[in-house]
């Protein structure tokens, strides 16, 4: 028991139920005998006035392990018991009758925090990761970037175990074709194209430029401008950092952490950005971006953009493949619709000789063909 000088009251000094009071306006305490009820507490207070603290209004704040603090309601008067006989009868009184459940105004202190840290918590996850990844991403150097997107090439091919076909035709023929893309735009970073020998109609764009089409994609389109159309799209996606925000959301604060400062990553952690980035669905701004990207990137080579919007619109029903990550959408739709009936320019015949087919019909089998050289699905878990 704590030592008093000879002009404190004694609290706690072997009496039954001693205590001592503290009125929650002075500093001074007083000695009191509390009064155990079947509702509550009850004690006078040394200028001989009653207090009554009702079992249902009484709460334990935080305190000193030698010592039971008691309060009442939202007032700063406490009761301080020293005496173990005391604080076990207490403990028994007050638990036995549904006490300790503090006062209504704490209750609604505790729930109006407890509402407003999930808010706070629900909204850093809804606006300011999105935000932060609008604003990160514009401001990461392209080399960090690229050393990003090879990390995720990496954990995809691991992941999915992605086989790349090749073919000398249909490497010189996709080569030709992504040159004359990537050399109408200023880009931050050099795309690299290449086919993937899965049967999925899909095609996705890394972090630092590197794109994948699908075998089953190639399969699909029905010349040389539709892919052209496809490879542009992806290009656009490149360009405007679309899977460098994308990334950044998946991978929330810490994925943040780590590319500013150099360590990002466990294998676990990358392996399930590998796949995030596979399987993020872009936004419907990032897809309308992109269309009009790749509608720029044909017309400006002097083709026809109905191919690639023929294709789109004939995939747009499905929920799997290119638009389970490339959704479709009405706004998308109507810009698609708008952009496959936009008449042909006419163009006089050397105009037509310099905007020749993109793809000679040789090449274009070759490209077509690229797959068929021995090139198979991996024997891992299918790319969703």
């Amino acid at each position: 028991m704590p030592s008093h000088s000879a002009h404190e009251p004694q609290c706690g000094a072997g009496e039954a139920l001693p205590g001592c009071y503290f009125d929650g306006v002075h500093a001074q305490k007083q000695a009191v005998m509390l009064q155990l009820t079947p509702d509550g507490i009850g004690f006078i207070t040394q200028q001989g006035e009653p207090v009554f603290w009702p079992s249902r209004e009484i709460h334990r704040p935080s305190g000193p392990d030698d010592r039971l603090i008691l309060a009442c309601g939202e007032g700063g008067a406490r009761v301080h018991i020293h005496d173990q006989v005391a604080r076990r009868a207490v403990l028994q009184h007050i638990g036995a009758r549904g006490g300790w459940r503090g006062g209504a105004g704490e209750h609604r202190r505790l729930v109006f925090w407890l509402i407003a840290a999930t808010v706070s918590i629900m909204a850093s996850i809804v606006f300011l990761i999105p935000a932060l990844a609008d604003r990160i991403a514009p401001l990461v150097p392209a080399r960090a970037e690229i050393r990003l997107g090879e990390m995720v090439d990496r954990a995809l091919r691991e992941r999915f175990d992605l086989v790349t076909c090749e073919s000398e035709g249909g490497d010189a023929a996709l080569a030709q074709l992504t040159a004359r893309l990537t050399a109408l735009h200023d880009l931050h970073v050099d795309p690299q194209v290449g086919v993937v020998a899965r049967d999925q109609v899909n095609a996705v764009a890394l972090p630092g430029g590197q794109i994948y089409v699908f075998a089953g994609l190639l399969k699909h389109v029905d010349g040389p401008d539709a892919l052209a159309g496809v490879i542009a799209h992806e290009i656009g996606h490149v360009a405007h950092r679309d899977g460098l925000r994308n990334l950044i959301r998946a991978g929330g604060t810490g994925f943040l952490m780590g590319l500013f400062f150099g360590d990002f990553i466990g294998g676990g952690v990358m392996a399930g950005l590998a796949q995030a980035s596979l399987m993020a669905s872009h936004s419907r701004q990032q897809e309308l971006a992109a269309d009009r990207f790749a509608a720029q990137s044909l017309r400006a080579l002097g083709r026809p953009t109905h191919p690639f919007a023929g294709f789109l619109l004939d995939l747009g029903a499905q929920d799997d493949g290119l638009f389970a990550t490339h959704p479709m959408g009405e706004q998308r739709e109507g810009a698609v619709r708008a952009l496959g009936e936009t008449a042909p320019v006419r163009r006089s015949p050397r105009a037509e000789a310099a905007t020749a087919p993109l793809l000679a019909d040789a090449q274009w089998s070759d490209l077509r063909a690229i797959c068929d050289g021995g090139a198979q699905p991996g024997a891992g878990a299918d790319v969703p």
